[in-house]
């Protein structure tokens, strides 16, 4: 089964995954991947 991106969605999973993992603070995850805080901290 294929996974389906929406067509707006702003991260792929290996983008979430990366995140998930991340130890950096949540406004430097935010501004690298072009993404409001809230969106990282979901």
């Amino acid at each position: 089964m294929k996974l389906s991106i929406h067509p707006q969605a702003r991260t792929t999973p290996a983008v979430r995954q990366e995140i998930a993992r991340s130890v950096e603070p949540t406004g430097v995850l935010a501004q690298r991947y072009s993404v409001s805080p809230e969106t990282i901290r979901k």
